[in-house]
C-alpha cells in the first residue's frame, strides 16, 4: 500500500508536496488527466477522519477549493505541476499496480 501510494503520488506530481493521509482530486478531459489537486488529511482517527473528509469533499464539489473547509483550521489546497496525464497510461500504471498487490 506504501509503495502504491508513493507510486500514485510521483505519477501525479504531488510526491514532495503532499503528505498522507490525503485526498486527491482530478479530472478527466479528452482521454486526460487535468487540473490535480490535493488536500492533507489533518485527522487520521477514524471518526474525525470521516467528518473531515467529507468536508473536504463537499468543499471540492462547491466548486470553491482556495476556501478552506470549516471541518478543518489547516486545510491547504495543493496542485500538481504535471500539465496533464494520459487516461491509459494511468490505466495501465493502476492495472500494473494493483497486480503486484493482489
Amino acid at each position: 500500500m506504501q509503495r502504491f501510494n508513493e507510486d500514485f503520488l510521483a505519477r501525479l506530481d504531488l510526491s514532495e508536496k503532499v503528505m498522507l493521509p490525503c485526498v486527491v482530486f482530478f479530472k478527466v478531459k479528452d482521454d486526460r488527466i487535468t487540473d490535480v489537486k490535493a488536500v492533507h488529511l489533518e485527522s487520521a482517527d477514524l471518526i474525525h477522519g470521516f467528518h473531515e473528509l467529507y468536508g473536504v469533499v463537499a468543499n471540492y464539489i462547491s466548486e470553491t477549493p482556495n476556501t478552506p473547509a470549516k471541518e478543518s483550521r489547516y486545510l491547504r489546497w495543493i496542485k500538481s505541476s504535471a500539465k496533464f496525464v494520459t487516461v491509459e497510461a494511468f490505466r495501465a500504471w493502476i492495472d500494473a499496480a494493483l497486480a503486484d498487490v493482489m
